[in-house]
C-alpha cells in the first residue's frame, strides 16, 4: 500500500521488490546496446518492467546479490524519463551510468570506435525557430531544468565526475587496449541528424558539440531532479555527416560502451569520490 491507502500497481511493487537495494544502475536505449553488460554480470535475472527488460545482477566478485541494475529504456526522452523516474522512486543508487551508440560531430575529433563521455546533455530540439534565428529554451518563463547544475535546457555534470570517468577509461582498459576518450558537451534530439548541413548548423549552435544521441539529456535530466550522480559513456558508431546507413558500426560501437559502463561500475566509488572532493 502507498501512504495514501492506495494500491500500489505491481509493476510499481516489482521494481521496490527486485530492484530497490541497488547500488549503481546501467541504462540505455536498446537491449542491443546492453549486451555487453548484461554478459559482464553475475547471476543477470531478467524483469519485464513496463513493457521492456531489465535486469539484476553483480559484478564478478562482488557481494553476491543484485546490487546492479541494467534498464532497457526505450528510445527517446520519454521512455527514459519515466524508466528512470519510476526506478528511482523505488531506489536510490549511488550512481546511474548511461551507455550505448553516439554520432560524433566532425569538429569533435573523434572517428570510430572512440569513447566519448558527456560534460553536459542538452535539449537540442527544445527551442523556437523564429524569423530572426534559432532561439534556446532559455527564452520560455521558468527552467526547463529545476535544478542547480542546469541552465535553459542544459543540464551540466558534475565536472568531477565526469574527469573521474575519463581517467578511469583511458588509464584502466577493460579487455584490451585503452580507446582513445573524448570529453565534451552532448546534444540529445528527438531525430538524428542525417545531413552534413544540418550538423554543420548544430555545431556552429552548440559550441564544442562532441555528439548526438536521443536520450542523453532526459537521463541527466531526471537524475539532477533525483540528486543522483550520473556519467554518461558512448561508444561512437559513426560521424554524423550525410547519412549513410550501412557504415555504421553499431555492434562495435555498443561493445565498447558497454565495457566502459561495466569499468565505471567496478569503479564507482572513485567517481563518487571525486565528487565529494
Amino acid at each position: 500500500m502507498t501512504e495514501q491507502g492506495r494500491e500500489l500497481h505491481p509493476t510499481s511493487r516489482l521494481v521496490r521488490e527486485v530492484f530497490g537495494a541497488v547500488e549503481v544502475v546501467i541504462v540505455a536505449a536498446t537491449e542491443a546496446e546492453l549486451t555487453t553488460v548484461i554478459q559482464g554480470l553475475s547471476g543477470a535475472a531478467c524483469s519485464e518492467v513496463w513493457g521492456r527488460r531489465w535486469w539484476g545482477g553483480t559484478l564478478p566478485g562482488g557481494s553476491g546479490r543484485s546490487d546492479v541494475a541494467v534498464v532497457e529504456t526505450g528510445v527517446g526522452p520519454v521512455n527514459t524519463a519515466q524508466a528512470l523516474t519510476s526506478l528511482l522512486e523505488a531506489a536510490r543508487p549511488r550512481l546511474v551510468i548511461e551507455v550505448g551508440v553516439a554520432g560524433a560531430f566532425a569538429g569533435s575529433g573523434a572517428v570510430v570506435g572512440d569513447l566519448v563521455v558527456a560534460s553536459s546533455e542538452a535539449y537540442a530540439d527544445l527551442g523556437v525557430a523564429a524569423p530572426e534565428g534559432w532561439l534556446p529554451a532559455s527564452v520560455f518563463p521558468g527552467p526547463i531544468v529545476a535544478a542547480a547544475s542546469a541552465s535553459g535546457g542544459v543540464v551540466e555534470l558534475h565536472p568531477g565526475i565526469v574527469a573521474a570517468a575519463a581517467h578511469v577509461l583511458s588509464s584502466s582498459p577493460c579487455d584490451g587496449p585503452a580507446p582513445h576518450v573524448i570529453v565534451g558537451p552532448f546534444l540529445t534530439s528527438s531525430r538524428v541528424t542525417g545531413t552534413r548541413e544540418l550538423a554543420d548548423r548544430l555545431e556552429r549552435r552548440w559550441a564544442g558539440a562532441v555528439a548526438e544521441s536521443m536520450e542523453g539529456a532526459a537521463a541527466a535530466h531526471v537524475c539532477a531532479l533525483y540528486e543522483v550522480p550520473f556519467v554518461e559513456v558512448r561508444g561512437v558508431s559513426n560521424l554524423i555527416v550525410d547519412r549513410d546507413r550501412d557504415s555504421w558500426e553499431l555492434e562495435a560501437a555498443a561493445d565498447v560502451a558497454g565495457r566502459a559502463g561495466l569499468l565505471l561500475c567496478a569503479r564507482a566509488a572513485d567517481l563518487l569520490g571525486a565528487a565529494a572532493r
